[in-house]
């Protein structure tokens, strides 16, 4: 007597070519990235003086000490191996930022893999969601948002730091399915790869959360106690040490409760209101820019904040809801609950609390960028199938054949969008001509884009950026100094000798308060 024979699912049997076509198509979409000019941030860890050796001697003796300060020894030490083969070659270190992207692109394929394989195996109405990891791969593969975190190479921390977070819970998983007898290796590589995520970026503080958030959506109660027992010592030590992080920088004044005209209140209301600008840039990436002028709210009672408490709101009670009746609910459901829970989480360190000097940064959304696309996939998947079910064969394949049409023209637009932004990244020009048509009322890019016309001995448009720079921010003490000089090169010795003192007063005023 013979089996009956099952095939799989297109999605599941083609599923190696389709993650090639899509691996191949990253890396010629960002290969127009690879001679971009080193940009801003850059020149601080990328210049003359970047030495291998040090940086292996700092890790030998200082590791643990660093794991408490929140030093990112792997991001530096891989800068380190980039500059003693290239040196300042800007070629090698984007090729190694587009690679580290293209693993990262894997792993979110073979983590939603998982994730879907296990839903199918446990419900049959979860049948149907396999086209789900291909799509949201491909997407969170080619979309123009992760320009910042590619193409900018210094943000190579995030990629890095992703690329452990999605290790350690790949692994975390194995550990909670596994038998008794094979626990230890998955939770100790789980471990191995949170250690090295948080030299890297302490993005990996929110993995333990992120497993716990998937046992309680996807796994029987049985796994989500193992779940817990596993993650206790990550969220103990990742907690203690994020703590410490914390309270160092706040004394060193680097990042705290308390940064100059912005305190915590006002940042966490600010937001609320970045959570859904994130949210328009993912579903519509329109006016990107480095370099935000972002209002800052200090009500919860105005109109803007009030509407998105209440949006933000609805959405924690639905997925509060959804985890108490998750029996209930459609695999579909589910993962849109489950979608937002990762979206809101990986965004908890930089979008909480703790105000950063920029309330809005689009490589922050590097990783979490995969939440939305997974609850807007699967609940469009729903709306698809319950609005084609009673469709005859002929139409039916039709409705399919246009889908996919559809879904070749959003990836070909989204491709090359992100060719088109990594345009604006090839020189310092580019970049902050960009800038400064977006954020024209912000004083950081009036100064640096005079820093470019400077660079080209261009003296005549470098100054009325510096001179804006200054209208717009009188405690811009660089602008004051860059014009200085300026008056110093065309021999004007007491207008420069003016600015001179103002930026000695205004550096005093900064460093006395």
């Amino acid at each position: 007597m013979t089996m009956p024979h099952t095939d799989k699912p297109p999605a599941q049997k083609w599923a190696p070519l389709f993650l090639g076509m899509i691996l191949l198509t990253t890396f010629f979409t960002y290969l127009n990235a690879i001679h971009g000019e080193l940009q801003f941030d850059d020149d601080t860890y990328i210049n003359p003086k970047l030495n291998l050796a040090s940086q292996l001697s700092s890790i030998s003796s200082h590791f643990w000490s660093s794991l408490i300060s929140g030093r990112r020894l792997l991001t530096d030490l891989s800068f380190g191996l980039n500059h003693a083969l290239d040196g300042l070659a800007v070629e090698g270190y984007h090729l190694v930022n587009i690679l580290l992207h293209l693993c990262v692109v894997a792993l979110v394929y073979f983590f939603l893999q998982g994730m879907i394989r296990r839903l199918t195996e446990a419900e049959d109405n979860a049948r149907g969601l396999d086209w789900l990891p291909l799509l949201a791969t491909a997407i969170f593969a080619l979309h123009p948002l992760q320009t910042q975190a590619v193409s900018y190479i210094v943000q190579r921390a995030e990629i890095l730091g992703s690329l452990f977070y999605l290790l350690t819970l790949i692994w975390l998983l194995r550990f909670v399915e596994a038998p008794r007898s094979k626990m230890l290796l998955p939770w100790s590589a789980a471990l191995a790869f949170f250690i090295l995520g948080w030299v890297s970026k302490q993005i990996i503080v929110t993995a333990p959360a992120a497993l716990l958030i998937y046992a309680l959506f996807f796994l029987d109660r049985q796994k989500i106690r193992r779940a817990v027992w596993g993650c206790i010592p990550f969220l103990l030590g990742g907690g203690i040490a994020g703590l410490k992080m914390v309270s160092g920088f706040t004394v060193a004044g680097g990042a705290g409760y308390e940064l100059e005209g912005l305190h915590w209140p006002s940042y966490a209301l600010t937001q609320l209101r970045v959570f859904m600008t994130y949210l328009r840039l993912i579903f519509w990436p329109a006016g990107q820019n480095l370099d935000y002028d972002y209002p800052i709210y200090h009500s919860l009672w105005d109109p803007e904040i009030l509407l998105c408490s209440l949006f933000w709101l609805a959405v924690l009670t639905l997925i509060t809801l959804g985890l108490r009746r998750r029996a209930a609910l459609a695999p579909p459901w589910r993962l849109a609950g489950f979608g937002m829970s990762w979206f809101l989480l990986l965004l908890l360190p930089t979008s909480s609390v703790i105000p950063l000097a920029d309330v809005i940064n689009e490589h922050r959304l590097y990783l979490a960028l995969a939440g939305p696309l997974i609850s807007g996939l699967a609940l469009s998947g729903l709306l698809w199938q319950k609005s084609t079910r009673f469709l005859g064969k002929n139409s039916r394949r039709i409705v399919i054949t246009a889908t996919i049409l559809c879904l070749l023209i959003v990836l070909g637009s989204l491709s090359i969008a992100t060719r088109q932004r990594n345009l604006v990244w090839q020189t310092k020009m580019s970049l902050w001509q960009d800038v400064v048509a977006k954020s024209p009322n912000k004083s950081r890019p009036h100064n640096n884009l005079g820093n470019c016309y400077y660079l080209k001995n261009d003296l005549y448009n470098a100054l009325p950026h510096y001179e804006r720079a200054v209208e717009l921010d009188p405690k811009n003490i660089e602008a004051y100094y860059n014009i200085g000089l300026i008056y110093t090169k065309v021999g004007n010795h007491q207008k420069a000798n003016q600015y001179y003192e103002l930026f000695k007063t205004k550096s005093r005023q900064r460093y006395d308060r």
